[in-house]
């Protein structure tokens, strides 16, 4: 789906028509209800499982404008690929020096680190960034 996103996208073409989707998609997620029932009662307390394939139903329909969202046009990315490189920085801090001395160390070290992650995705030098802060002026809104 990533690629004929991306190929689109360089095309200028409407990969989908978003007016059929939705509709089509409640429709999938009513048929896949309708496939896998709910498990029957037990004589055990609480909830019975549901099972991977319902619990998968049921995040599909909760979150059913979230999986569409890159119908819309809107920057919706596909992988959280940035965010794991993101916090790779923070585990290799900690397996070189152990551990943070201190929560608020920490604390202020992601601070840093978000800033000037942020300044980079907004073709900013950390340098630049850094010192516009020390002079008290913002340069990432």
């Amino acid at each position: 789906m990533l690629f004929v996103h991306e190929q689109s996208k360089n095309n200028g073409s409407p990969t989908f028509s978003s007016s059929r989707f939705p509709d089509s998609s409640c429709e999938i997620i009513d048929a896949g209800y309708q496939a896998n029932p709910p498990p029957a009662k037990t004589k055990k307390r609480g909830r019975p499982k549901e099972g991977r394939t319902r619990n998968m139903l049921n995040r599909l329909h909760e979150h059913c404008h979230e999986v569409l969202a890159f119908m819309e046009g809107s920057p919706a990315i596909f992988d959280n690929n940035q965010a794991e490189r993101d916090i790779r920085m923070v585990k290799v801090k900690q397996k070189i020096s152990g551990v943070f001395r201190s929560a608020k160390g920490a604390d202020m070290f992601c601070r840093i680190r978000s800033y000037i992650l942020t300044a980079r995705k907004n073709s900013c030098s950390a340098f630049t960034a850094i010192s516009a802060a020390l002079e008290g002026h913002s340069i990432v809104p």
